[in-house]
């Protein structure tokens, strides 16, 4: 089992329902879209979605779909995606639980891809908006991405491949879309 990623380029909702109510109905929804309907539900980032409810949505407009690899190996890629901006996803995620403390002001200044690196592994998806501000992080470190990892080893190809991957699904969100993780 692994990541995959769908881009949908325009989502609009067919049917406001949660995984929770799905899952009393006893549905089992399949893992890709099924006749341009596709379930997008929150798994617990709830502010990635950009004011999406969770549901089934009709999807249309271009689609984009690939495999991000492994789970492990996902959390490997993602790793190096934070170590090109000077961080670590731990560090990250750190950052995020003491910046949601009640009463905790938020400071400091944004980090490059943390809606990514700070997202599920294995599942939900993230809003037009936040695809906005995910691609604009993607293009605006593309050279420094390609010249840290400008050797020919199949670890470099990899990771320049999941980069340009996810540059072009989270352009195609930003147009109305979203970005599935399943």
């Amino acid at each position: 089992m692994g990541l995959d990623i769908t881009a949908y380029e325009h989502v609009e909702l067919a049917e406001g329902i949660t995984i929770d109510a799905l899952r009393e109905l006893n549905w089992v929804h399949p893992l890709y879209d099924t006749d341009g309907i596709v379930l997008l539900y929150y798994a617990g980032f709830p502010e990635r979605s950009d004011g999406l409810v969770e549901g089934l949505y009709r999807t249309s407009g271009e689609c984009e779909a690939f495999a991000a690899g492994s789970y492990s190996g996902y959390n490997e890629w993602r790793e190096s995606l934070a170590a090109l901006v000077g961080t670590t996803p731990q560090a990250v995620w750190s950052a995020r639980r003491e910046q949601w403390e009640p009463g905790k002001e938020r400071v400091g200044q944004p980090v490059p891809f943390v809606e990514l690196i700070d997202f599920a592994d294995n599942e939900g998806f993230i809003g037009p908006k936040t695809s906005a501000k995910l691609h604009a992080d993607f293009v605006d470190h593309g050279v420094k991405a390609a010249e840290a990892h400008a050797s020919n080893s199949q670890d470099d190809r990899w990771f320049l491949r999941k980069y340009l991957s996810f540059t072009k699904a989270f352009g195609l969100a930003a147009r109305g879309g979203v970005v599935r993780f399943h």
